[in-house]
């Protein structure tokens, strides 16, 4: 039987970037619906249906290819889908705390900590052009946060609480992206259940006491939030397992631009021209990441 969400690429490098950059484009539509919602309803709860729809879908389709939920390795699924758990309730929490932009960028520490932990805990090699790709996209971002600075990130303009969670879950996201490469040769979408397969059970006792009902527009949003998590989760994942941890996580720096020009349209959050020199620098390091 063909195997659902099938992508007729070349297992090369090239093509696990150019996957990444589409999973941030999804995921940048994913935190817009988070930052809509987020300050009524409380992180978890979001967490939570983002959780039960990407459970629904991703067992769905696991039963119809008859392939075995527990997989080869399901103790390091379990790990991969805490980690992803985790990460994710900081990240949402971050996220309605923090201007778009800045909340996107703080999570985008994850490619820093994951050129550290790949070859640590992977053993994987480093060509010095990702080394030199990353460091471009790394000086990208320097020009994005340098009109306020790095102590900017903290203190009066934004909340402690929200920048340490955005921190934190970077660090969490990068060990879960590790964790999915060492999985290769695991389907993909096994990889993708285990994440609310861990998160929903998990959620429920921490979310009773604080449960907010949704309004109807907000549960058009929390749909939203399932949809386009749900496919860059399958863009990623197939990315991570087309190319080095390193090299694949560079294309999510894509995720800065279309986070900052949904800020523009949906938030009139108008970038300076060192944010816009910033977005040209980090597509220089997603172009030279990408090249065979």
């Amino acid at each position: 039987m063909r195997q659902p969400f099938s992508i007729s690429l070349t297992s090369d490098h090239r093509a696990g970037v150019l996957l990444m950059v589409g999973a941030a484009f999804f995921f940048s539509l994913m935190t817009l619906c988070v930052k809509l919602i987020g300050t009524r309803l409380p992180a978890l709860e979001v967490v939570f249906f983002r959780n039960v729809f990407s459970l629904g879908v991703t067992a769905w389709y696991l039963w119809r290819m008859r392939t075995p939920w527990r997989g080869q390795r399901h103790g390091l699924l379990f790990v991969r889908g805490l980690l992803g758990f985790v990460a994710l309730v900081l990240f949402f929490y971050a996220i309605p705390r923090l201007p778009l932009a800045e909340a996107t960028l703080l999570h985008f520490l994850y490619p820093v900590f994951t050129a550290i932990l790949a070859p640590l805990l992977l053993g994987e090699p480093t060509h010095p052009r990702v080394l030199f790709a990353l460091a471009l996209c790394l000086a990208g971002l320097a020009f994005i946060i340098a009109p306020q600075g790095i102590a900017g990130l903290d203190g009066a303009s934004l909340g402690t609480m929200a920048v340490g969670a955005g921190v934190l879950a970077a660090f969490l996201a990068a060990l879960a992206y590790t964790a999915i490469r060492a999985l290769k040769g695991t389907p993909p979408l096994l990889i993708v259940l285990y994440l609310p397969l861990v998160a929903v059970p998990a959620s429920v006792p921490f979310l009773l006491p604080i449960f907010v009902w949704p309004t109807p527009l907000e549960w058009l949003i929390l749909l939203g939030i399932g949809v386009f998590t749900q496919i860059a989760q399958v863009f990623m994942t197939y990315s991570l397992l087309k190319a080095t941890v390193t090299k694949a996580t560079t294309g999510g720096y894509a995720q800065i631009i279309f986070a900052t020009l949904w800020g523009l349209l949906i938030f009139s959050e108008v970038p300076p021209l060192t944010t816009l020199a910033g977005m040209v620098v980090i597509c220089m390091g997603i172009a030279l990441a990408a090249r065979k």
